[in-house]
C-alpha cells in the first residue's frame, strides 16, 4: 500500500513537471498545458530570421493549439518577419520588444490582447494591420517604431493604451474606429509625420498629451460623443491652421492647444464651460476667437503669447460678464483689444440692465472701447473689470442708488473720464466711495425748468441738455403723464385744462430720464 502511494506521489511530481516544462518544437520553445500551448522566451535560444507561429503543435503525439505569445518571448531576437497563428489570442507584454531587424507582422485573426511594450522599438516595422478580433492595444505597444508608415486599427478595438504608437515618427495617417471608448495619454504623441487623424463617435475623453508633438498635423476630425479634450492633448501641433469643435464638449484642458502656432481662428461652441489655464498659450498665428455662450471659466494665461491675436467674438453680452476669469492673461481680449458683438465691432458698450455682477476682468484692455454705460442693477464689480480702457472718454451710470465700491483698479482713469448718473444722483455718487474718485460727475439729462404754472391755451418751451458730451446722438423723447392737463412736442408743453400733469424727457440714447 505504502508502494502505491510512493507511486502516486512520484507520478504526480512528473505530471507536474511536464504541465510546466518548456519544449522545443521545430526550433521554437513553448510550455504546454491542459489550456495549450504557450510560445515562451528562452535564455539559451536566440531566434533570427523568418518566424512562423502555428495554429497548432503536436508534442509526444498530443496536439496543443498555440493560444499565447508570453512576455518577453522573442524579446531583442534577430528575428525579420513573423507570422502568428490563427488560435493565438494573447501576445504578451514585451513579446517581440526591441526586435530590431524586424520588419514584417502578420498578426492572426483571433488574437484579441495586444500587451503593453508588445512591438516597442521594432525600428524597422514599415506597416502593421490590426485584426477585428482585437479589443485591446496595449500602453506603449508600438512605441517608437520608426519606419511605421501605416497602422489599419481594427473596427472591434475599445481600448487604445497610453503612448500605443508614441514616436513613430513615419506614420502618415489615422483612423480610430466607432468601438474604441478608451485612449489613453500620449498614444500618438511625437508622431511627427502624421498629417490626419480621425477619431470615431466611440470616444468620450481625449486623453492628454494625445497627439501632443505630432508636428506635421494638418487635419483632426472628431467624433461628436467627446466632451472633455486633455491637457496638451495638441500641443505642438505646429501644422495645425484650423481645429473644429464638437458641439458636445464640455470641457478643454490647460495646454490643450499650446504651441500650435499656425492655428488662426478658433470657435468655441456654447456646450464647453471651461478652458484650461495656457490651453492657446503661444498660438502666434491665432487672430480671432469666438467664445460661446457657456464659458464659464477661463485659466490663467488660457491666450497668452497669442501676438496676433486681434478680435474677440461673443454673441451674448450678459454671459460675458459672467465668466471667471482667473486672472487678467487669462481673457483674451488682453491681447486682442477688440471685442465683437454679432460680428460687429463694439465702440460703446452698454451693460443691460438684466445684468446684477461683472466678474474680475470682464473687460480688461478692451482698448477700442470709447463709451461705457452700465446697466440699472447692477451691484457686484470685479477687480478690474474695466481696467486698461485707455480710449474711454465716458462712462454713464444707470445706478439710481449706487453701492460702494472698494476695487480701486475697476477703471483705469478717473481724472479725465466723465461720469454720468441719472438725475437727482449727484449727490450720492460723490458721496459713495470708488465713484466720488471721478473728477467730473454730471446727471445725465436735465431741463432749463423742473417746473412751470401754464395757461390753458398757452405753451413753455423746455430744452433738454443730454451727456455724455462724446454722445453723437442727444434726441429725447417726451411723455405727459396726464395729456387732459398738458400735451408735449418736441419740448413745447401746452395747458389744456386746470390740473397738474408731469412732463418726462428721456434720452434715446442712453434711457437716463428727468421730468418737470
Amino acid at each position: 500500500m505504502k508502494h502505491n502511494k510512493l507511486l502516486f506521489v512520484v507520478f504526480a511530481i512528473l505530471l507536474s513537471m511536464t504541465a510546466s516544462a518548456q519544449v522545443e518544437i521545430n526550433g521554437i520553445y513553448y510550455s504546454l498545458s491542459s489550456n495549450g500551448a504557450t510560445v515562451v522566451h528562452h535564455d539559451y535560444c536566440h531566434y533570427s530570421g523568418s518566424i512562423v507561429i502555428p495554429s497548432t503543435v503536436t508534442y509526444n503525439t498530443t496536439i496543443y493549439k498555440v493560444t499565447a505569445i508570453a512576455s518577453e518571448a522573442f524579446v531583442m531576437d534577430g528575428i525579420t518577419s513573423v507570422s502568428i497563428g490563427s488560435n493565438v489570442k494573447t501576445i504578451g507584454s514585451c513579446a517581440f520588444q526591441y526586435c530590431d531587424e524586424l520588419t514584417s507582422v502578420t498578426i492572426g485573426s483571433r488574437v484579441t490582447t495586444i500587451g503593453s511594450n508588445a512591438f516597442e522599438r521594432c525600428i524597422n516595422i514599415t506597416s502593421v494591420k490590426i485584426p477585428s478580433s482585437v479589443t485591446t492595444i496595449g500602453e506603449y505597444a508600438f512605441r517608437d517604431c520608426k519606419a511605421l508608415k501605416s497602422a489599419t486599427i481594427g473596427k472591434n478595438v475599445t481600448t487604445i493604451g497610453t503612448g500605443a504608437f508614441y514616436g513613430c515618427s513615419a506614420l502618415k495617417s489615422v483612423t480610430i474606429p466607432n468601438s474604441v471608448t478608451i485612449i489613453g495619454n500620449y498614444v500618438f504623441s511625437r508622431c511627427s509625420s502624421l498629417t490626419s487623424v480621425t477619431i470615431g463617435n466611440g470616444v468620450t475623453y481625449i486623453n492628454d498629451y494625445f497627439l501632443s508633438g505630432s508636428s506635421s498635423l494638418t487635419s483632426v476630425t472628431i467624433g461628436d460623443a467627446v466632451t472633455t479634450i486633455g491637457a496638451g492633448a495638441f500641443s505642438g501641433c505646429s501644422a495645425l491652421k484650423s481645429f473644429t469643435f464638437p458641439d458636445g464638449v464640455e470641457t478643454i484642458g490647460k495646454e490643450a492647444f499650446s504651441n500650435c502656432s499656425s492655428l488662426t481662428s478658433i470657435t468655441i461652441p456654447n456646450s464647453v464651460t471651461t478652458i484650461g489655464e495656457h490651453a492657446f498659450n503661444n498660438c502666434k498665428e491665432l487672430k480671432s476667437a469666438t467664445i460661446g455662450n457657456g464659458v464659464k471659466t477661463i485659466g490663467n494665461g488660457a491666450f497668452s503669447s497669442c501676438s496676433s491675436m486681434n478680435a474677440v467674438h461673443i454673441t451674448d453680452l450678459k454671459a460675458w460678464c459672467k465668466i471667471e476669469f482667473t486672472y487678467a492673461a487669462a481673457n483674451p481680449l488682453f491681447y486682442a483689444h477688440h471685442l465683437f458683438m454679432d460680428d460687429k465691432e463694439i465702440k460703446d458698450l452698454v451693460i443691460p440692465n438684466s445684468v446684477t455682477s461683472i466678474d474680475q476682468y470682464t473687460f480688461v484692455g478692451c482698448s477700442e472701447i470709447q463709451t461705457l454705460t452700465i446697466g440699472s442693477n447692477v451691484r457686484e464689480f470685479g477687480n478690474q473689470a474695466f481696467y486698461d480702457m485707455t480710449k474711454l472718454t465716458s462712462i454713464t451710470s444707470l445706478i439710481t442708488n449706487p453701492s460702494p465700491i472698494d476695487n480701486k483698479n475697476l477703471f483705469y482713469n478717473t481724472r479725465s473720464v466723465e461720469l454720468v448718473v441719472p438725475a437727482g444722483t449727484k449727490e450720492k455718487y460723490q458721496g459713495t466711495a470708488g465713484w466720488k474718485d471721478f473728477d467730473t460727475i454730471l446727471e445725465g439729462i436735465s431741463l432749463n425748468k423742473t417746473e412751470a404754472i401754464i395757461k390753458k391755451g398757452k405753451a413753455v418751451s423746455l430744452e433738454a441738455t443730454v451727456y455724455p458730451s462724446r454722445l453723437l446722438d442727444k434726441s429725447v423723447k417726451w411723455k405727459s403723464s396726464n395729456t387732459k392737463v398738458a400735451t408735449v412736442t418736441d419740448g413745447w408743453v401746452r395747458g389744456i385744462k386746470a390740473g397738474t400733469a408731469t412732463i418726462t424727457c428721456t434720452s434715446n440714447a442712453t434711457g437716463l430720464k428727468t421730468t418737470c
